[in-house]
């Protein structure tokens, strides 16, 4: 991992690195994929920078992802759980899988917004991202947190900002859907048990739905819940 010191974009991760590359997103921002060591090598991730530009869109990306999967497979990379992987390479070969998959990935989220309907409206993964680099700029971390849980299974966190204290502060978005509480709630808890240094999280719902209680109650199993309009109150109090 040392000679990845003198790769200009690099910074580095609990378990490798993440560089950022010159590939520019639809939504205008840079792409930066993770390289992870492996045996006798190293891997190279979007971390689901693909599926997530799509999605953020307002789309709905679940359904086209085995066409992506197949798509991906033709040019020899892997899709698991919504992220883009490479084969191993070695560390001759890094450069290069590291430029080949961005440049897939760009592809690939080009492909699923050509590929899926745009849903109506924007949901909480839209807004809170936006929100939070419009409001607290000079906190919010500018590459995904990839964390791995006490199942030693990985996670990627794209709202984070970092404390005056130092502490990582998670916002993880959840939707009102069977599907996204039970994944956010795993996931989070994955991670509470890893007991990460320096860091909390937070579940963030859109309080403009019309959640149940059970629902709210469900979702402080995994990590304590906040409403979003509630959010600029909790950074406030953390930033001060």
């Amino acid at each position: 991992m040392e000679f990845l010191v003198n790769w200009p974009q690099v910074s580095r991760t609990e378990r490798g690195a993440f560089v950022r590359t010159s590939c520019v997103l639809p939504s205008g921002s840079l792409l930066s994929v993770s390289v992870q060591p492996a045996i006798d090598g190293w891997i190279v991730s979007d971390e689901g920078s693909a599926a997530w530009e799509a999605s953020s869109g307002g789309r709905e990306v679940d359904g086209a992802l085995a066409g992506l999967k197949a798509m991906l497979a033709q040019k020899g990379l892997k899709l698991h759980d919504g992220k883009i992987y490479s084969p191993r390479v070695s560390s001759g070969e890094l450069p290069y899988m590291v430029a080949y998959l961005a440049t897939a990935t760009l592809d690939a989220s080009r492909w699923l917004s050509s590929k899926v309907d745009k849903k109506k409206s924007e949901t909480i993964v839209d807004v809170l991202p936006r929100h939070l680099r419009i409001k607290f700029p000079d906190f919010v971390m500018p590459e995904p947190l990839s964390l791995r849980g006490d199942t030693d299974k990985a996670y990627t966190f794209r709202n984070v900002l970092l404390l005056p204290s130092r502490q990582r502060l998670i916002l993880d978005p959840v939707l009102r859907q069977d599907s996204s509480i039970k994944s956010r709630i795993v996931a989070n808890i994955d991670v509470a048990r890893a007991k990460h240094k320096n860091l909390a999280q937070h579940i963030v719902y859109d309080d403009a739905e019309d959640w149940t209680e059970a629902e709210l109650a469900l979702l402080t199993v995994g990590a304590p819940s906040v409403a979003y309009s509630n959010v600029d109150a909790l950074v406030e109090r953390l930033v001060a």
